[in-house]
């Protein structure tokens, strides 16, 4: 009677350990889907060039601004340094975004835009081949570009997103830039103008006609020709900088992946930048500090309205709600204000091993129900 209870605890311990097993590739199987759902850390290329105040100017100079003709802008126009002066001959369109002579407004948006323009100088290069003396005919991708020289700018440059809204692209010019009436600067796949920044050692002079996009941010001076057109803002450390008969219109910085979808749409897609649906507490009201990338949020001391500047409630002012791109916080920092964006999906590979995973789990689990106590009775 004795030895016929002898095998039990034998067959006890082989009855669990497919079952543990079976466990362990389970436990594989959640880690792998895990790992697939997991999307890109952050966009390509760099970071955006942090310059806080110094994104509500269509227009900022160091030693003066010069108008011919008629001139419209989205943002303030104001020169801070040797000379603060804005002569406009013609007639820059709103009035009141000029703003003539350096207030403390003006004088802090002009040290945040040396802050920003040593980002963007200092910004790591990413590709390996530098730039040669013309940047058209190029096909480029979210990173940073630099040219040891001056660059010339004659034909088509197309900047590729990589379907990632968010990818920024910074050309480093080490002397002058010169963009012809012929150039022009294409977008594809998510790529945006609130994302590109040309940052040029010396003087800048944008051709006659032509359609340019993108900040410029000159150590010198910056020449806009007549009837150029920018989606985008001239910013000149300390140098002049001279307009005629010119354009300018926010840079467009859209929340995601161009869709075709209308932003009220029903459909199950992202929600939409205004969305205010959420299971969270309800938001407190914004301070006016917030800085549209795209649009006029500052708050300046010298009380101008015009300036689309933010009230002391945070709500919009003037012509200013024209953004769409990134905040600038109180604390200098950027952020996107419309959304995360599509960065991409999980990598394709760990497709294939979440299923090996899964067909392994499961072989172990049939395993350790065929195997049952009485299978090993002598």
């Amino acid at each position: 009677m004795i030895a016929s209870h002898v095998p039990a605890p034998t067959r006890l311990v082989r009855h669990h350990l497919p079952l543990a097993g079976a466990a362990a590739g389970l436990a594989a199987v959640i880690a792998v889907a895990a790992v697939s759902m997991a999307g890109p850390a952050r966009a390509a290329g760099p970071p955006d060039p942090v310059l806080g105040s110094a994104l509500d100017y269509s227009v900022l100079a160091g030693e003066g601004v010069t108008n011919t003709g008629p001139t419209t802008v989205v943002g303030l126009v104001a020169s801070a340094g040797i000379q603060t002066t804005v002569t406009d001959n013609g007639a820059i369109s709103p009035p009141g975004n000029v703003r003539n002579g350096a207030n403390a407004a003006v004088t802090a948006a002009k040290a945040e835009l040396l802050i920003g323009y040593g980002q963007a100088a200092a910004a790591p290069v990413s590709p390996k081949t530098p730039l040669l003396g013309e940047i058209g005919g190029q096909t480029l991708t979210g990173g940073t570009y630099t040219r040891a020289g001056s660059l010339n700018f004659t034909s088509t440059l197309t900047l590729d997103g990589e379907n990632d809204p968010s990818s920024v692209f910074i050309i480093q010019v080490a002397q002058d830039f010169d963009v012809a009436s012929s150039a022009q600067v294409v977008f594809t796949r998510g790529a945006q103008a609130c994302h590109l920044y040309w940052q040029i050692g010396n003087d800048a002079v944008i051709g006659t006609d032509t359609a340019f996009k993108g900040t410029i941010l000159a150590s010198n001076d910056i020449s806009a020709k007549t009837n150029a057109t920018f989606a985008g803002r001239l910013l000149s450390n300390v140098g002049a900088i001279t307009l005629d008969s010119n354009t300018f219109t926010d840079p467009t910085c859209a929340a995601s992946t161009p869709s075709t979808s209308a932003p009220t749409s029903s459909a199950p897609v992202a929600p939409a930048p205004t969305a205010t649906k959420k299971p969270t507490p309800k938001p407190s009201k914004s301070t006016g500090s917030d800085k549209s990338k795209g649009g006029r949020g500052d708050d300046s001391s010298d009380g101008g309205s015009s300036d689309g500047a933010g009230d002391s409630d945070g709500s919009d002012g003037g012509a200013g709600d024209a953004g769409g791109g990134s905040d600038s916080d109180a604390d200098g920092t950027t952020s996107t204000s419309t959304g995360i964006p599509n960065a991409g999906g999980p990598p394709m590979f760990l497709a294939p091993v979440g299923a090996i995973a899964v067909l392994a789990g499961a072989g172990l689990v049939v395993a350790s129900r065929r195997r049952r106590p009485g299978a090993h009775r002598s």
